[in-house]
């Protein structure tokens, strides 16, 4: 007979499924907010890449943290954890393969993905940790519109690569119900990017209650717009003068006078300096703490590979620059300066001569 017993667990969702709001009116919820995220991650990876990218929102479902670990392939994992100040236990966790990782790294400082090392290091890391900083940040303004201008800040962020023995969240129970849907991007030319999404099960309800709080609010006002002054007769009627008045154009407390203007739209035409300034414009700023890899090149050549096979100790290459020429300054195998070389100590260093112009400098790093 016990085992006929409900549990206080289906107790309580009996409880919200009376009276309460449907499966179909929270699914609504948590859909804006998946999207919310997948445009903030499309954003920032358009930024980066400079290339077409393509996001697709996984299927979203309910379930016990450790249940979803369990369910990962047996490898590493990035792991990123951001928590809010404004709900108690609002804690937001994102989760990516290592390779996954490399490539979004590689991405943030200014590569293509074609050449990842074999094994996360600390300069991938950092990068790695910027780049969900910047996703995390982008969507998390639209979430402030969203809750109706709630101030949100971070309380602390940790970023750090998951073998075995992990879950999401460390503080909460191991069975504890977490949100999780998966955002896959699709970069032209680059590759594909696999991030999944995981909030606290108590702490979604919460943010689904306030976006409908915040949704009803705007619906109050522009319901008792619409319905107007009291009208008497059939409905029928009542419907046809509704119909008049939005085809028309009428709104109720508003009279319409002459009639409306159509003319072609212009605009101003968009000239290399204010291509140039939108260079310089704040969305750059997303990136310029990310460490890159300088390189300095004294010179090339081109040889065969007979010619390499043939190489000894005591040859000679013939670079393609004279004694006394500058030598390249690059990031990321991008060229931004050139200089000459110079002894600090014992060690060798490079003297800037020349810095390729910043416009040139940005377009390089794309």
């Amino acid at each position: 007979m016990a085992d006929d017993l409900l549990s206080q667990e289906e107790i309580e969702a009996l409880l919200k499924g009376i009276g309460g709001v449907s499966k179909q009116d929270e699914d609504e919820e948590l859909k804006e907010i998946a999207s919310l995220y997948a445009q903030a991650f499309s954003n920032v990876l358009q930024l980066l890449s400079g290339g077409e990218v393509k996001i697709d929102v996984g299927e979203s479902r309910v379930c016990g943290q450790e249940a979803f670990v369990e369910e990962l392939e047996k490898s590493s994992y990035l792991l990123y954890v951001v928590d809010y100040d404004a709900f108690e236990g609002w804690s937001h966790a994102f989760v990516m393969s290592e390779r996954t990782a490399l490539l979004l790294a590689d991405i943030m400082m200014g590569g293509d993905g074609a050449e990842l090392p074999d094994s996360m290091n600390d300069l991938y890391l950092s990068a790695a940790q910027e780049g969900l900083s910047q996703i995390t940040g982008a969507a998390i303004s639209e979430m402030v519109n969203l809750l109706g201008g709630r101030r949100i800040g971070i309380k602390n962020t940790s970023c750090s690569l998951k073998v075995e023995g992990w879950l999401p969240f460390e503080l909460l129970p191991s069975s504890e119900n977490v949100w999780v849907f998966s955002l896959n991007a699709e970069i032209k030319d680059v590759g594909n990017l696999k991030l999944w999404s995981l909030m606290p099960q108590k702490i979604v309800q919460v943010l689904s209650d306030e976006i409908k709080k915040r949704v009803g609010s705007r619906e109050q006002p522009q319901k008792r717009s619409e319905q107007g002054p009291k009208e008497t007769g059939s409905p029928v009627s009542a419907k046809v003068s509704q119909v008049a008045r939005e085809a028309s154009g009428r709104v109720v407390g508003e009279e319409v006078s002459g009639a409306v203007e159509v003319r072609p739209a212009e605009f101003v035409p968009l000239d290399k300096q204010i291509a140039d300034q939108d260079m310089d414009g704040h969305n750059f700023d997303l990136i310029v703490d990310v460490p890159v890899r300088i390189t300095v090149r004294l010179g090339q050549a081109a040889k065969t590979i007979g010619e390499i096979l043939n190489l000894t100790p005591g040859s000679v290459i013939e670079l393609d620059k004279m004694a006394g020429d500058p030598v390249d300054v690059l990031v990321n195998g991008k060229l931004i300066a050139r200089g000459e070389v110079v002894v600090i100590d014992e060690n060798f260093g490079v003297r800037i001569t020349e810095i390729v112009n910043r416009s040139d400098r940005i377009k390089s790093l794309r």
